[in-house]
């Protein structure tokens, strides 16, 4: 009875070695920034994932994944589980993505949700507010002050199918992250949008959504 029950325990060792030599690898699971978050290039942002890798390796891409990827330029940090990175500047995409890798060997791979990556981003007025003819309405922005000389807020009544220019006084500097802006008696629409853009080139630039301009 003693050797069997050693045999049924050897096995029952040599089975559980066997399970876990053929368990996959987890793959790596990017937990933040989370899926459509709205990072401005230039920005410093935390990269967190699991489950925990020695060596991460860490590289981004703005092409839906089919360009090549590419390291970041400026790791503040970096663990096992958590990375610092700066973001890079030379592009912006509503398809931007992260990747971790395993470098020890281990052959994992984790790539984030797309995620924007923009210069600027339009924070008011909101889709679907409503305003009127006559109102005091303050338009804002968030940007990266560094990468414009100056901007350009524009107001379309159409759908975006064309703008016209509300800073006719002149250039905003891209240190101002708001204007004030009296809505004209002309301005009336249901489809309304601001876009604040570069004011030498339209380009790059940020929408709000649609919002309605309703009379007195």
């Amino acid at each position: 009875m003693k050797q069997k029950s050693l045999i049924l325990c050897v096995s029952a060792i040599f089975l559980g070695s066997l399970a876990n030599c053929n368990r996959p690898t987890p793959a790596i699971d990017i937990t933040a920034p989370a899926a459509g978050a709205k990072l401005l290039a230039g920005d410093t942002i935390t990269v967190q994932w699991n489950p925990s890798v020695s060596k991460p390796v860490l590289s981004y891409n703005y092409h839906l994944a089919n360009a090549t990827w590419q390291p970041f330029d400026t790791i503040l940090s970096l663990g096992p589980e958590e990375a610092r990175v700066v973001l890079p500047t030379t592009w912006y995409s509503d398809s931007f993505q992260i990747r971790v890798e395993d470098g020890s060997g281990a052959a994992t791979t984790g790539t984030s949700a797309y995620l924007q990556e923009k210069y600027i981003y339009v924070t008011s007025p909101a889709a679907g507010q409503k305003v009127h003819a006559g109102d005091t309405v303050t338009i804002s922005w968030r940007d990266n002050p560094a990468l414009f000389s100056s901007l350009l807020v524009n107001l379309s009544v159409d759908s975006g199918k064309s703008y016209n220019n509300l800073n006719t006084a002149g250039s905003i500097p891209p240190t101002t992250t708001s204007f004030v802006w009296v809505v004209g008696a002309g301005s009336v629409g249901t489809y309304c949008e601001v876009q604040v853009c570069e004011y030498n080139g339209n380009n790059p630039f940020s929408t709000s959504g649609f919002f309605q301009i309703l009379s007195r």
